[in-house]
């Protein structure tokens, strides 16, 4: 992954997540913003900007406009 990429999201493990947002998340589309790299004891974290802000999946939510993921949750 690199600043700037374009990436689809994929969750990988839907267990981990809320029903709804994996719902809502799913197959988004972005531009990866910032990377957190945690290599040395996890997954890297990935900051995606959104092509359009995701749905929200719970009453008083602001529409999410980026959000972190899993390296393994992009595409």
């Amino acid at each position: 992954m690199k600043i700037g990429q374009r990436v689809k999201i994929g969750i990988n493990k839907p267990e981990i997540w809320v029903k709804a947002a994996v719902g809502c998340l799913n197959g988004k589309t972005g531009t990866v913003e910032q990377i957190k790299d945690y290599s040395r004891f996890s997954e890297n974290n990935i900051l995606v900007r959104f092509d359009t802000p995701a749905p929200i999946w719970w009453t008083n939510q602001t529409p999410w406009t980026a959000g972190w993921f899993n390296e393994k949750d992009l595409n």
